[in-house]
């Protein structure tokens, strides 16, 4: 049979077929062409948002960029890059704050400049590597430059020359640097792990305790660079570079250590400086006037004891901080040290305690300081032993727990102890009086926290105290000794690297026993201030410039003062002084009235014969209090600072025997002041803690000896809490006014509660082990009945003071949006993380402290707004997103837990701002396009569409837009092109924007609450010379006026403020002078004041903060040093 399909295709001519073809092909082409034409535009207008969201981040760096050389100029035009003395502190602040908003390509075109200018590396290096005395403007100490590729543009050796710039400390991961010219660098204690150097040179750099594990030489030339006590496993080096550098004490790409080795190069060593702000610090100082020596050898302990709260310390002599060189390295011996545990509270010292620890330490400890000795963020101890003629060093190892202590000799019967940085290496160094030899010995730190021997200056008869600052005005730290039997003071002015000029002596009253120095007439220069202990006077002398003093002026104050403290007590910016007497056990606090003259003397009563003082902040409220050691009670005193100026009575506490010293610091980096105490026994005494179970008493008797609470009655054992104690949810374990014990479950995991009434508790199930109720814990360890027992999670809380956290959020991310739902859940939105911008989303639920993802936005969003409107839903709109600027918005509910489009803005921005109005209506204003906005538009909930509003009368960004009492919206402050003081109101019922008074100072990048008395609270942010401002005011709507209200402790923006529902103002972290804060402070609206509190766990700026429906605040995410955070915590 034949194919009739077939058959009929045989007779087609090729005319038909040409024809079939023909009219099948027109149509295919014209359909490809379609195709290729709709992909090309579709291809191009990706690549045009591509184009335009690079555009926009190039022009906020490019931004950050011409405001940083702005302020560099007007620093240059004001002459404060010229001023000799102290023009760093200008220029660092504008570039850290700079410098963590940069990205690692205008990090590179920002070191190139700065180099250029002569803002860093001023050293001149040419001729070979030599010692200059010119020192580096900005400082690159701590920052973080990982990834930054800097390279020649044209490839050429030393065209891009960056020789004898400091990276100390700085963290340059994954670095590359191409044709570069690096002599004369100094890496110092950087983090150099994978860096690349690529045909540079690096002739005499210095490589001193730094990461070098993996990194690349390739064929850089390394004649006279210098390497010790760093690691270079796995890095790659050739022989011929290794013959041509020196090495010491360095683990070799082939993982073992080296031997000590020099270069075959002959070079000149080049010493690296680098530049500090100076501040003052103190130490605290015990003198005890005596000139007998005992023989016998009794146990000899330091005490350390955690407080409830943050501090300020000054102490009775003074240390500051500079720079300079590091010297050959001296063996020690050490001492074992013994440890019990105690607690205290500042509360009531002696019925709840907190960590007192025990050490011990030389033969008769005499005085106590504390300062971080060997560069690891953590203070260590140091003490002076009269009994054995020895300092004891004590490194902080973590959370305050401290090492044995290592002995280093000194001169006879030291007495007093001061720590500071004698040789400006950066270094902080050990000077002693030596009661018994007439001198004074120096012990520089060689590094890693280990001293050189002593280096011995005389002065005159029976030094007991010493202090230690620059007081001609040199950048160099001097000595200034208080001489017992000579009743002298001497002053030895340093003449650099660490050595000093024979003393000069100046007279004072009989018996000096304590000397602090402090500009006590407000003419920078420090003077000096001499406790004299057989006199019952203190002595003040004044400076008359370069170093000299005049004859001193005496003012009574108690019987046999021994030591005396410089401080400013009553909050007028005026230092004041105050000394403990021994013979009539009290404290004397003589104000400054002016001209470096003293009020007659206000006394307060402490313990028996008190020995030391320091003064702290010890309780957070802004104010300074008094602590003393009193010899002859075993105790320490604290005098807390009340509202009306005074002092309240005395708090005692127990502390070990005969305390001579007393210093106050954070030694566990907790943000809460510990008291350190130098003393002779031990002595340990613990309360008891009872509570009542079906009307009988249950005795929880705490030992010292297992730091824990039983009931002898049922032979039960309980752990108390370590305040430290970290259990699964990662929740610090605080003291409250009980002690709280460590229950824990079958797994060992740890939950910090009270005691609790067992009759309320259920039973575990005796198989699984498990809680009916999801809300509880099984507990194997309670003092209730033999079985496990359910301990509810709600009790946990009970122990949780101030801060503690909550689980992370999926996504790290900061400039992100927080939103509480109606159901009491928060929505967090979008943002920027590490390396990409987001659209996922998350839920928190309060009832259960977990966090949940909920499905994505359609658009990828930062910098953007998200309102909860009336219906429930949450509108977000604008950001800049990965296809650039955004005018689209969509919507969440919270029901369906899905996202819908909604009408889009007239306007694409980011850095607006959204206000719910009256009406329901949502009112968005400003904002960035390529320029900053004045325009103004509606959204309206019932209908998903936007009309245009009345412009505002200036343009601006970072702004901040509140609703009044009244209905009104006030938009405050903002940027463009400058910071802004103006303000403005919107009127909802007729859509225009009328002038309101300015604010007293310009700023951006703020805060404004609407507190409960209808005023508007603006708070710190950013001035037009980018410095963080720490001002605040107050609006009155009433009368449209700005009044200024008192100062923040801290300078920051890019923080949060939060209206608690006590009507406070809770203030948490931000930006400030280039550093990340985690510091958190609160304002009083009644009383106009701000106090500090605890701080938040973790250093964080660009995050949010919303109060909860159960009154907790709850923090997320964030940035901290220039990397997203995924951190969630609760105040």
């Amino acid at each position: 049979m034949i194919d009739f399909n077939k058959r009929a295709f045989c007779h087609f001519t090729l005319k038909d077929i040409l024809r079939i073809i023909s009219s099948v092909a027109i149509p295919i082409a014209l359909a490809i062409y379609t195709a290729i034409g709709s992909q090309q535009q579709k291809q191009q207008a990706e690549k045009k948002q591509k184009f335009d969201f690079e555009q926009s981040r190039e022009l906020r760096q490019q931004t950050l960029y011409d405001e940083f050389l702005n302020n560099i100029y007007k620093l240059d035009k004001d002459g404060y890059l010229n001023d000799t003395k102290n023009p760093w502190a200008f220029a660092n602040a504008y570039y850290r704050a700079a410098h963590r908003q940069w990205d690692t390509i205008r990090k590179a075109d920002v070191l190139q400049f700065l180099k250029e200018k002569q803002l860093i590396g001023r050293n001149n290096c040419t001729g070979g590597c030599r010692t200059t005395k010119l020192d580096d403007i900005i400082r690159l100490n701590e920052l973080n430059f990982d990834n930054v590729q800097l390279a020649s543009q044209t490839g050429v050796l030393n065209q891009l020359n960056l020789q004898c710039v400091s990276f100390d400390q700085v963290s340059m991961s994954n670095a590359i640097f191409s044709f570069a010219s690096l002599n004369g660098v100094s890496f110092d204690g950087g983090r150099l792990d994978k860096v690349k150097f690529d045909g540079s040179s690096l002739a005499c750099a210095s490589f001193n305790g730094v990461n070098l594990s993996g990194a690349d030489f390739g064929d850089s030339d390394l004649a006279g660079a210098h390497f010790s006590n760093s690691d270079l496993s796995g890095a790659k080096i050739t022989e011929d570079q290794i013959n041509q550098a020196s090495f010491e004490n360095v683990i070799m790409p082939n993982a073992k250590k080296s031997e000590s080795r020099s270069s075959t190069t002959i070079k000149k060593p080049i010493t690296q400086t680098t530049t500090m702000i100076k501040t003052k610090m103190s130490t605290t100082t015990s003198p005890i006037p005596t000139s007998s020596t005992t023989t016998t050898i009794t146990t000899t302990t330091i005490t350390t004891t955690s407080l409830l709260s943050s501090t300020t310390t000054t102490t009775s002599s003074s240390t500051e901080t500079t720079s300079s060189l590091s010297t050959e390295a001296t063996s020690s011996s050490t001492e074992a040290a013994a440890a019990s545990w105690t607690t205290i509270s500042t509360a009531a010292c002696n019925s709840t305690f907190l960590n007192q620890t025990i050490y011990s330490v030389g033969s008769k400890p005499y005085s106590v300081a504390v300062a971080d000795v060997n560069s690891d963020n953590k203070l260590d101890i140091v003490t002076t032993n009269s009994g054995s003629g020895t300092v004891s060093v004590l490194l902080n190892k973590d959370n305050g727990s401290l090492s044995s202590p290592t002995s280093y000799s000194v001169d006879t019967d030291p007495r007093l102890v001061a720590v500071a940085d004698v040789n400006n290496d950066n270094k902080p160094d050990i000077v002693t009086a030596n009661f018994g030899s007439n001198t004074i010995s120096v012990l520089l730190n060689i590094g890693n926290g280990t001293f050189s021997p002593q280096i011995t200056y005389s002065v005159d008869m029976e030094p007991h105290s010493v202090a230690i600052y620059d007081v001609n005005n040199d950048n160099k730290s001097d000595i200034i000794t208080a001489n017992f039997g000579s009743n002298t003071i001497s002053v030895l002015l340093n003449i650099g690297n660490g050595t000093f000029s024979p003393q000069v002596t100046y007279s004072v009253d009989q018996g000096p026993s304590s000397v602090a120095v402090a500009d006590v007439n407000s003419d920078n220069k420090p003077d000096i201030v001499v406790a004299n202990y057989k006199a019952n006077t203190t002595s003040v002398l004044l400076n008359t410039g370069n170093g000299t003093f005049s004859p001193q002026v005496t003012y009574s104050v108690g019987l046999l003062p021994y030591a005396v403290v410089v401080a400013n007590v009553n909050n007028d910016d005026k230092i004041d002084f105050v000394t403990v007497n021994d013979e009539n056990n009290t404290v004397s606090v003589l104000l400054n009235i002016g001209n470096g003259t003293f009020s007659p003397q206000v006394t307060h009563s402490v313990g028996t014969n008190p020995r030391s003082i320091a003064v702290a902040d010890v309780n957070s409220d802004d104010k300074p209090d008094i602590i003393t050691a009193n010899f002859g009670s075993n105790t320490i005193s604290i005098l807390l600072k009340t509202a009306d100026g005074t002092f309240s009575p005395q708090t005692t506490c127990a502390v070990g025997s005969q305390p001579h010293s007393v210093a106050v610091a954070d030694v566990n980096n907790d943000s809460k002041p510990d008291i350190i105490v130098a003393n002779h026994g031990q002595t340990t005494q613990l309360p008891n803690y009872s509570c009542s179970e079906n009307n009988v008493s249950i005795q929880f008797t705490l030992s010292s000896l297992s730091h824990s609470a039983s009931n002898p009655t049922s032979n039960c054992f309980v752990q108390q809490c370590n305040a430290n104690l970290t259990n699964n949810n990662n929740d610090d374990c605080r003291s409250s006014s009980t002690p709280c014990f460590d229950y824990r479950t079958i797994n060992n995991i740890s939950y910090c509660a009270p005691g609790i009434l067992c009759s309320i508790l259920e039973t575990c199930d005796n198989i699984t082990q498990t809680c009916s109720s999801n809300n509880s814990i099984c507990v194997i360890n309670s003092c209730c009945s033999p079985q496990a027992v359910c301990l509810p999670f709600l009790a946990t809380f009970m122990c949780k003071t101030g801060w503690f956290s909550t689980p992370n959020i999926t996504d790290a991310r900061e400039y992100h949006t927080a939103s509480v739902l109606s159901n009491g859940k928060v929505l967090i939105t979008g943002g920027s993380s590490i390396g990409r911008d987001l659209n996922s989303a998350e839920l928190y639920d309060p009832s259960t402290g977990t966090w949940t993802t909920t499905n994505n936005m359609t658009n990828i969003r930062f910098s953007h707004t998200a309102s909860v409107l009336s219906n429930e839903k949450v509108l977000v709109t604008g950001s800049a997103g990965i296809t650039g600027y955004l005018n689209s918005a969509e919507l969440y509910d919270s029901l369906t837990s899905t996202w819908t489009t909604t009408g889009n803005m007239n306007n694409a921005r980011q850095y607006h701002t959204a206000s719910i109005l009256s009406n329901g209506k949502v009112l968005v204003a400003g904002g960035f396009y390529f320029n900053a906005l004045n325009t103004a538009e509606l959204y309206d909930p019932s209908t998903g569409s936007w009309t245009t509003t009345g412009s505002m009368n200036n343009s601006r960004i970072f702004h901040t837009a509140s609703v009044l009492s009244n209905g009104n919206v006030l938009v405050t402050g903002g940027y463009n092109t400058d910071a802004i003081n103006s303000a403005e109101l919107y009127d909802p019922s007729t859509g225009i924007w009328t002038t309101t008074g300015n604010m007293n100072s310009a700023r951006h990048r703020h805060t404004a609450s609407v507190l409960s008395n209808g005023k508007v609270l603006v708070t710190g942010g950013m001035n037009g010379s980018s410095n963080a401002l720490y001002s605040v005011e107050l609006y009155d709507p009433l009368t449209g006026i700005w009044t200024t209200t008192r100062n923040m402790t801290v300078a920051q923006y890019w923080h949060t403020a939060s209206v608690l529902s006590n009507g406070k103002v809770l203030i948490t972290g931000g930006n400030g002078d280039g550093v990340t804060y985690n510091s958190v402070e609160l304002y009083d609206p009644s009383t106009g004041t701000w106090t500090t509190t605890t701080n938040m766990n973790n250093l964080r700026s660009s995050h949010t903060a919303f109060v909860l429906s159960n009154g907790k605040v709850l923090v997320t995410a964030g940035q901290n040093n220039n990397a997203a955070i995924h951190t969630a915590e609760l105040y």
